[in-house]
């Protein structure tokens, strides 16, 4: 009767979720949801009270992929080329933020412990931990595929509290200079394109752009998620996809649901005895890559025009990635302001940014730079 079915999955996800919520209102967003939800979720998987596939019980797995990509699409239809290229700084400093990282984590581990356990520790998402794991099963080593696991498990809770905090800070001082009127326009703007079209054909416009999207990947061999944002620029700039389309389908909190259960299963793909097999290279790991880049971006920020605390946003999303950083950024604005346009004028000042150096270090560079050091794993 209680087994952990689809719908018992479902039901508890949705307690812990807001179960998360209602503690974030309570600390005003010092702690957003999705934090406190995954912290909520740990303890819980590791004593055997809850399935350590949980996500995957639900159902929500094999959709996860398409709901990530119309968020994605719905972002890249509002913004346009010339948006693209004023945020030309945030890619720079998001690629040589890494390179910096990489550089020193090649250095610090190798002489704390060698060569192969540096390059297991590169940073990056899922694919950046195929490649290593590959290479590492190839050479016969277990531990460095077991130190692989665990970078990606735990890498998201170590980035994700310094990105709340330079988020917070940044959208305090975006708050004090909010220009209304120009919102105002905007959102009024998107409106009369949400009352004028039928969910239906919204939702139709995005799929078209996810199939496109999902398509150039198996082409090239390059992240459909980031080819979302390109296609919803451009056909947004041809017309076929309307701004705020996201909106108008109505289904806005239940896609969000779905990510956010995407996020806890990451938090859950972790045990207390891998912690205990690879902890000292993991924590030197972790330790080298918060503070390669806190030091690099605050060192730089002045350089790239972008304060302290967003530059360092923005380097940290190499460990934080979509939709983690626009969850955490959502919440946060929505504990600062109740005004909707204010709200959404500051998740282009920043969702925006945070979205796009995601794609620029963790979707694209670390992959690069990945394919190419694991060849020096003897």
């Amino acid at each position: 009767m209680f087994d952990f079915d689809s719908i018992q999955s479902i039901l508890v996800l949705a307690l812990i979720m807001y179960f998360g919520d209602f503690c974030s209102a309570k600390l005003k967003g010092v702690l957003p949801a999705i934090l406190v939800s995954g912290l909520v979720v740990v303890p819980l998987v590791w004593s055997g009270i809850l399935p350590r596939n949980i996500v995957e019980l639900s159902g929500f797995a094999p959709i996860t992929s398409f709901c990530i990509m119309i968020i994605i699409l719905d972002m890249g239809a509002s913004t346009d080329f010339n948006e693209l290229w004023a945020n030309r700084n945030v890619v720079l400093l998001a690629a040589l933020s890494l390179v910096f990282q990489i550089a020193v984590l090649l250095i610090v581990i190798t002489l704390m412990f060698d060569k192969n356990t540096a390059i297991a520790g590169l940073p990056g998402g899922s694919s950046v931990a195929f490649i290593v794991q590959e290479r590492a099963r190839a050479l016969g080593y277990d531990d460095f595929i077991t130190l692989s696991v665990m970078l990606i498990a735990v890498q998201n809770m170590i980035g994700a509290p310094f990105v709340v905090y330079a988020v917070r800070k940044e959208v305090k001082r975006l708050a004090v200079l909010h220009n209304q009127a120009t919102d105002t326009k905007l959102t009024d703007k998107n409106e009369s394109h949400q009352n004028k079209y039928s969910p239906y054909l919204a939702f139709f416009r995005l799929s078209c752009g996810a199939w496109l999207a999902s398509r150039l990947e198996i082409l090239t061999g390059f992240s459909r998620f980031a080819f979302s944002l390109i296609i919803g620029i451009v056909l947004a700039e041809m017309g076929f996809i309307k701004k705020n389309d996201m909106n108008a389908t109505q289904s806005r909190g239940l896609v969000f649901f779905i990510l956010m259960s995407m996020i806890l299963s990451g938090f859950c793909s972790s045990d207390p005895a891998m912690f205990k097999k690879m902890a000292k290279p993991l924590i030197a790991i972790l330790l080298c890559d918060v503070l390669s880049i806190t030091f690099f971006c605050m060192t730089f920020s002045r350089v790239f025009k972008l304060t302290r605390p967003m530059a360092v946003a923005v380097g940290m999303e190499v460990m934080v990635g979509f939709p983690l950083n626009m969850m955490l950024a959502q919440d946060i604005i929505e504990f600062t302001t109740e005004d909707a346009r204010e709200r959404e004028a500051l998740m282009n000042g920043i969702g925006k940014k945070l979205v796009i150096s995601g794609f620029t270090s963790l979707t694209t560079l670390s992959v690069v730079f990945a394919s190419i050091l694991v060849m020096f794993m003897k």
